[in-house]
């Protein structure tokens, strides 16, 4: 939120009307001819607006709409209307259609479906609904109002809220106040990984324009914008046909939730703030100082429906999502549809969000707050009605700064060309008021009205009045009175709620009602200034407001001697919330230093530069503490994540005032140093410890303040390594370790020197040599002794098979033991192998194939011959052939089975060499053997050697 520029957003059944001179006294001839002062179902501003324009009634004729509309200019409208148009708080597109909110009395179901179908068949083009509240975003014809006001559904119209942002190579000086610096440098963490999303105005003065006209594209920044300075990280923006940026990609994702689908925000023509539209820039500039590895994301928005629709974007996509808007006309005690709303989705399981900051206002100098006080003054005379006037008067939180006494108006100062918006409400529940005050704005020199709003409250209306006056370039600097008057003297005492402000794209500003003092109006009061969207609380986790403290000269000579920085901005809006809660939650800087792209103001002041310092410090905190970000492995609850954020934030601030917290600073200012050295892991451990040689698990005491797991990191003599358990592979003796652990792999704990002796085994045997036979097995005892105190852990025993003979083998029983503080002994057995009978020297597949081998196959194959002596032409072979008969004698069994031994035997079927002889156990060779036995335990080994001599 900015001191100078509060604009753009507008009030949820805001009141605007009539100015000076003529019109002044034509709406006065109206009312005594007849015509009704309050209208039943326009806000104040649309009647004035419905009165100038022919009304067409009857069935919606398009056509005949735009033969009304010919013609009409915004010249020739009302001064109210004019006035209202001009800083964007009504909204009249080019075919003549104004951007309303409808108050219908369906709820949903198929009573609403009829209820939107009336207003279509009215003329008016549905934009969004709103079932729970009651209401329909549309847009209407202005030569329909009157048409859509007359439905049976519709229980008002009034004009849409519109968010008001809370303003005020390039290094933030707030960056180094919130000590992020030197969480960066200490801790090396950058935001990396972590999501951060801004709900602003617009990215102005970013991304390029299209090469070629009237065609869509996709750009990088502008040539010397920030992202070329390195003020903001590479991305890429698309613009339509129109040249409309629609949305970003890259380093920055952004999207847009305007009707128009304009991610820049680019202003109404004659906008008096030629930076209207970058406050979005601005706000992504000092995330990217504080959080420069930080993903950024950025959403826009035009009414209080399309920036709830905004927040759902946020919430869903980042884990850290901020704004800077203010809304008025709402109420001011966190259930305001955009508060509650802001409330659930930080609180929604679903999301990956983790902490929503919001600027707390800057309306400390241009609020009131006091119950009705009736001072007995009728407001016949001049303002035309009865009914008396509320009395302003000073007390104990109200300062009454020009000494006045009590008075039935509040006084306010205009230049040439100065604008005002005044916001009346009440403690009356919303959609169902039935005490009717009534506010205007009177020109103290001629004591006439030149702006009221009337909006009538019999019930069903929300407790709302509003206007906007800019005085004419062409009139001298004048004093107006505000006046408050209890309509036909029906009102019940109510608690008035009033602020006052200048809208972004006035042309100048309100003067402070008696300088060096910044009050904009005489009876002013500090407390419970906090606007809607800045009271947000939220349960479990609780949605942070944050205040404003100047960065320091130059750039504040306001406070020339502050120099620990606890002097809070005399703007900054105070609690409590009108239910009593405590806000700001903590406190910001500004005052800091832009690239001012985008014609942005440079420094930029008001809690809105404040906002991003904050979520920016979230940023870091969460790297340093990654189980709390929903994607990383080990993650914590949702609701652990979002309240161990919070009390990070909150719980380490600076406290600056008492109690703590205040309602002034929340719980102190910023300090990122403080919260971050509270989420690195504690770790103690015995000076001195014994442990097993490679791999015993030294003892440590850890603790993790936000439950996330961790990993130990380890130098000196036994090696460097990391893992989940502190277990270096120390070699046996004496050894140094330095141990840390870590909750995110790059910051670690203080480290902790351990003198660690490592303990160790040997190995023996007992017999050292034995002698067998082939055949025959050796028995040994095997000893593993422990070496520099006990050895705890199981050595597991084996033989080296290479240095084992052929065809022998060793077992051990049992095969791992584990020796304490004494040896332990193991079995070994040896165990070798006898030649066996059918040994068959290598390199022969049979039989040498010697003629008398060819005689014995002969005269086998004979034998199983049989010759049919009938037929001497022909021999036929009888016993094989399918089919016939045959007969086989016992000589010819035989024959066949001394042929298949031998082609079993291999004698008949060749011989010679062969690469790949048979089976065959020519036993274990003989010879002496030196066999070695080793016992293992991780990456230690130890070893003995037995002879072994085979006879």
């Amino acid at each position: 939120m900015s001191t100078r520029f509060v604009s753009r957003a507008l009030i949820l059944l805001a009141a605007l009307f009539l100015a000076a001179g003529p019109e002044v006294r034509e709406l006065r001839g109206q009312q005594a001819s007849g015509t009704p002062y309050k209208h039943p179902k326009l806000q104040t501003i649309l009647a004035s607006l419905a009165a100038a324009v022919p009304q067409e009634h009857g069935a919606w004729l398009p056509g005949r709409h735009a033969e009304m509309l010919r013609g009409l200019a915004m010249a020739s409208m009302p001064k109210a209307v004019r006035d209202a148009s001009r800083s964007g708080l009504m909204r009249i597109d080019a075919h003549g259609e104004v951007q309303v909110y409808v108050l219908v009395t369906a709820a949903g179901g198929a009573a609403l479906d009829s209820a939107l179908d009336s207003l279509r068949s009215a003329g008016a083009t549905i934009e969004l609904v709103d079932a729970r509240n009651r209401i329909v975003q549309a847009r209407a014809p202005v030569t329909r109002l009157e048409a859509v006001g007359a439905l049976p559904v519709v229980r008002f119209v009034t004009l849409p809220n519109y968010g008001f942002p809370l303003t005020g190579s390039v290094e933030s000086q707030g960056d180094s106040i919130i000590k992020a610096t030197n969480v960066r440098a200490t801790y090396h963490v950058d935001g990396s990984g972590v999501k951060v999303g801004a709900i602003s105005d617009g990215l102005k003065g970013i991304f390029a324009a299209c090469p070629a006209p009237n065609a869509s594209c996709t750009v990088g920044g502008v040539t010397g914008g920030p992202i070329s300075t390195g003020d903001l990280p590479e991305a890429m923006g698309t613009r339509n046909a129109s040249g409309t940026l629609t949305s970003a990609s890259g380093g920055i994702t952004a999207r847009s939730f305007s009707a128009n689908q304009d991610l820049e925000g680019l202003p109404p023509p004659g906008c008096g703030f030629a930076g209207a539209g970058a406050e979005g820039t601005a706000l992504l500039e000092i995330l990217h100082d504080v959080a420069p590895g930080a993903q950024l994301y950025f959403a826009n928005f035009d009414t209080s429906m399309a920036f709830e629709q905004a927040v759902d974007y946020i919430a869903s996509n980042v884990d850290v999502g901020l704004d800077d808007i203010g809304f008025f006309g709402f109420p001011y005690d966190g259930t305001s549809p955009v508060s509650a709303n802001t409330a659930a989705q930080l609180n929604g399981s679903g999301n990956p969000i983790r902490a929503w900051l919001t600027a707390v206002g800057n309306q400390a100098v241009n609020h009131y707050l006091g119950a009705y006080a009736d001072s007995k003054v009728d407001g016949t005379s001049l303002l035309g009605r009865g009914g008396d006037l509320h009395l302003f008067q000073g007390n104990s939180t109200t300062t009454d700064i020009l000494k006045l006494g009590p008075t039935t108006s509040d006084r306010v100062i205009l230049p040439p060309n100065g604008e005002i918006e005044v916001v009346l409400t009440w403690n009356d529940p919303f959609g169902s008021s039935s005490n009717d005050y009534d506010l205007f704005l009177v020109e103290q020199s001629t004591g006439q009205v030149v702006a009221s709003s009337t909006n009538p409250q019999t019930g069903t209306q929300d407790p709302v009045e509003f206007f906007d006056y800019a005085q004419p370039a062409s009139a001298p600097e004048g004093t107006f009175e505000i006046v408050i008057q209890n309509a036909g003297n029906k009102a019940a005492v109510r608690n008035l709620n009033m602020f006052l402000f200048t809208p972004e794209c006035a042309q100048a500003t309100i003067k402070p009602i008696s300088p060096p003092n910044h009050e904009e109006h005489n009876y002013n009061t500090p407390s419970s200034s906090v606007p809607a969207e800045s009271d947000a609380g939220g349960t479990p986790a609780s949605v942070v407001a944050v205040g404003a403290i100047c960065s320091g000269v130059p750039q504040c000579p306001d406070y020339p001697n502050d120099p620990d920085h606890t002097q809070i901005e005399f703007y900054s809006s105070q609690g409590p919330t009108t239910d009593g809660r405590n806000k700001p939650d903590v406190t910001g800087i500004d005052g800091v230093s832009v690239t001012g792209t985008g014609d942005f103001l440079n420094p930029f002041f008001g809690t809105s530069a404040a906002t991003p310092h904050a979520a920016g410090a979230d940023a870091l905190l969460l790297q340093l503490a990654p189980c709390l970000l929903s994607s990383s492995s080990g993650a914590v609850t949702d609701t652990m994540a979002r309240q161990a954020l919070h009390g990070l934030l909150l719980g380490n601030a600076d406290p600056i005032g008492s109690p703590i917290p205040n309602n002034i600073y929340g719980s102190g200012r910023v300090d990122t140093l403080a919260a971050a050295e509270k989420e690195i892991p504690t770790l103690s451990a015995p000076a001195t410890q014994t442990v097993n040689a490679g791999g015993g698990t030294l003892q440590a005491t850890d603790q993790d303040p936000n439950g996330c797991p961790l990993t130990y990191n380890w130098t000196g003599t036994c090696g460097s390594g990391s893992g989940p358990t502190p277990s270096p592979n120390c070699p046996s003796g004496s050894n140094t370790v330095s141990l840390s652990a870590t909750n995110n792999g790059v910051t670690l704990s203080p480290r902790v020197s351990i003198q660690v002796t490592a303990t160790g085994f040997g190995i023996g045997a007992s017999p050292s040599s034995s002698s067998v036979s082939p055949g025959q097995s050796a028995s040994f005892t095997i000893s593993v002794s422990p070496k520099f105190g006990a050895f705890t852990s199981a050595v597991t025993l084996a033989c080296s098979g290479s240095t084992l003979p052929s065809l022998a083998t060793c077992s051990f029983s049992p095969a791992s033991v584990t020796p304490g503080s004494n040896a332990a002994n193991a079995k070994l057995t040896i165990s070798t192998t006898a030649a066996s009978a059918l040994f068959r020297p290598p390199g022969r597949r049979g039989m040498p194939l010697t003629p008398a081998v060819w005689l014995v196959c002969g005269a086998a194959l004979l034998l199983g011959l049989g010759w049919r002596n009938r037929r001497p032409a022909r021999a036929e072979f009888l016993a094989f052939t399918p089919g016939r008969r045959s007969r086989v004698t016992s000589v010819q069994v035989l024959a066949l089975i001394v042929i298949a031994a031998l082609a079993g035997y291999g004698a008949c079927g060749g011989g010679g060499s062969s690469a790949s002889p048979p089976p065959s156990n020519p036993g274990t060779p003989a010879g002496t053997y030196s066999v070695t036995v080793t016992g293992t335990f991780g990456q230690v080994s130890e070893s003995a050697t037995i002879t072994l001599t085979v006879q």
